[in-house]
């Protein structure tokens, strides 16, 4: 089992069908917890994060107005690549991907209008274990997101993520 903070910088493309793509940037955070499986190389991860979308800029006398709001998402993940054991320890290495689904609640940024819209992510990783047998992980995610919302003819964003976990080791798993 372990638990994760996460913040993120991220770049949202979205299209209206009566207006060129714009760009918007963003920020936001999350708090999850999940669990490792050690015999085969699965995760996964439930999360809960505050997000913002900044507007877009006024160039050709429109733009996407900022929202902000909260999302959940639920993970599975597969680790591609772990160091081997090492003699003496060193901190692992471990390369994968998580997939997955989230819902949105979000507010217009000025005003008191809500909607609510899913999503799929797909989230490539790499992780650092902070230390030999230390219970801290520094994590850095590159997720894409796909946001399904009926308004737009499409609206997907790239992160940048950077998180730490830490790992509750089972007596038995401890040097």
């Amino acid at each position: 089992m372990f638990l994760e903070s996460s913040g993120f910088g991220r770049i949202e493309l979205t299209k209206d069908p009566r207006f060129p793509v714009k760009a918007q940037g963003g920020l936001g955070g999350w708090i999850g917890f999940g669990s490792r499986y050690e015999e085969i190389p699965l995760r996964w991860t439930l999360r809960m994060g505050l997000h913002n979308s900044l507007q877009s800029g006024p160039e050709g006398g429109y733009l996407y107005r900022g929202h902000w709001g909260f999302d959940t998402r639920l993970l599975g993940g597969f680790d591609f690549y772990r160091s081997p054991e090492q003699s003496p320890p060193s901190p692992d290495l471990t390369i994968g991907s998580n997939i997955g689904v989230f819902t949105r609640y979000d507010f217009y940024s000025l005003t008191p209008l809500a909607f609510f819209y899913p999503g799929l992510s797909l989230e490539p990783y790499a992780a650092l274990q902070l230390g030999p047998h230390s219970p801290f992980e520094l994590e850095f995610q590159l997720p894409f997101d796909w946001y399904l919302r009926k308004d737009l003819d499409y609206n997907i964003a790239w992160s940048f993520v950077l998180a730490l976990r830490y790992s509750f080791i089972e007596e038995d798993e401890k040097p």
